[in-house]
């Protein structure tokens, strides 16, 4: 059953990226949510095998981690008592859906981590050069397999395999925290191929034009350093400082955005300047204001939108000024929408399962084993940059990334323990 969770999570990790549906509307998010509850529900169904035919011990390694337990235990149960508080339960019923099966995600990766190989990080190298190739021939017009709006600016139908390009850049960017890191802990050909992938992972973020992601990218890569030597940041430091003079000479967006951020701040809103999030946020935050234990409820942000954010647009009309008619399904930081809709104690709850993950693999020593060693060395790097994505994106809402995330928690676990 260990071997089978193995298998299960190797290939749904590097199908759902390349999961489209032309043949649909919104052809990304819907199947590739469908394919990751359909994960979690396999997953959990083995589980269940794996306890009735192949016995408890794993399980109970499992449950020695008792901050690990506790807090995804936790994080369920606020889930539920959430949804039944909701202000509007339909939606709420619909991301608890989402919650559980990712949740099991979770428990079948890290049940299965001692028998899942680098591999699983071996098939998301063609993964990442596929969807990057595909990006950049849509985004100078070169080749577009699939059809958009005409009204949509070129920009936007920069989609690669995987969604929007802001969706694009968060995943690549953990995509190429995840190869840096390998690259750093590994011999042989997989070091140069870990090399190739966040090469081409890089490159997709800068194509994307994301300038959180671009942030985040340059955050999780100087943590990666801070945990090896000095030598280790100095290289690290000249790559970012390469990536940033490429994207000046190539007048990339994201990166000449960045440059343009103090000046803008003096002259602009700050709605305008953080092109249009600042609303979303402000209702989200007036959200929580309004139910600070329990929020709105999961998934019910996208309902109390519009007239939350005729509040705030009253209140604060000088730094709101510029405001779209636009109705944001999600806020666009995953920080502010976890306050809105589960409260104090669900976003404590987040924090909580991060610092509970990194410290759970860092305090362990590592055992001559490539996989706990990159365990310890990719924790801190990859838990800094998804909290500076979710500062202007939203990868725990988002099927693609939330699955990357969850599944490289699971294994982060697993193989950060010494097994036989």
């Amino acid at each position: 059953m260990m071997t089978a969770l193995g298998w299960l999570a190797t290939v749904a990790l590097a199908l759902v990226p390349l999961a489209v549906n032309p043949d649909l509307l919104d052809r990304y998010r819907i199947l590739k949510e469908a394919l990751v509850r359909t994960e979690g529900i396999l997953g959990g169904l083995l589980l269940v095998a794996a306890a009735a035919l192949a016995g408890t011990r794993r399980f109970r390694e499992m449950l020695r981690e008792r901050p690990v337990v506790f807090v995804t235990a936790a994080a369920v149960f606020w889930a539920v008592v959430t949804t039944l508080f909701s202000t509007h339960r339909a939606h709420s019923v619909d991301s608890l859906v989402t919650m559980l099966t990712s949740t099991l995600v979770f428990a079948a990766a890290w049940y299965a981590a001692p028998r899942i190989s680098l591999i699983i990080l071996d098939l998301l190298v063609p993964v990442a050069i596929a969807n990057v190739v595909l990006v950049t021939l849509q985004e100078y017009g070169l080749w577009q397999p699939f059809y958009f709006d005409p009204i949509l600016p070129r920009h936007m139908t920069a989609s690669g395999l995987i969604d929007n390009p802001n969706v694009v850049g968060s995943y690549m960017t953990l995509l190429t925290v995840i190869f840096a890191a390998a690259a750093m802990r590994v011999r042989g050909w997989r070091r140069w191929l870990y090399i190739l992938g966040a090469i081409v992972a890089a490159a997709g973020v800068l194509v994307s034009q994301t300038r959180t992601a671009f942030i985040a990218l340059i955050a999780g890569l100087l943590l990666l350093a801070v945990g090896r030597s000095v030598k280790r940041v100095v290289a690290v430091v000249t790559a970012v400082a390469i990536l940033f003079g490429i994207g000046v000479l190539l007048k990339n967006p994201a990166v000449m955005s960045v440059l343009a951020l103090p000046q803008r701040l003096r002259t602009e809103s700050i709605e305008v300047v953080t092109s249009g999030r600042a609303a979303p946020v402000a209702a989200a935050l007036q959200m929580l204001r309004d139910h600070p234990l329990t929020g709105v409820g999961p998934g019910a942000f996208k309902y109390h939108f519009m007239p939350y954010k005729v509040r705030v647009v009253d209140r604060f009309p000088s730094a709101l000024r510029g405001t779209t008619g636009t109705n944001f399904g999600e806020v666009h930081n995953d920080h502010a929408q976890l306050l809105a809709e589960t409260g104090l104690p669900g976003y404590l709850l987040f924090l909580g399962a991060i610092v509970v993950i990194v410290r759970t693999v860092r305090e362990r020593q590592t055992a001559g084993d490539p996989r706990a060693s990159l365990a310890r060395g990719l924790a801190v790097p990859l838990a800094g940059t998804l909290l500076v994505l979710c500062l202007a994106q939203f990868p725990l809402y988002v099927a693609v990334t939330r699955q990357l995330l969850v599944t490289m928690a699971g294994l982060l676990i697993g193989w950060s323990r010494p097994w036989e």
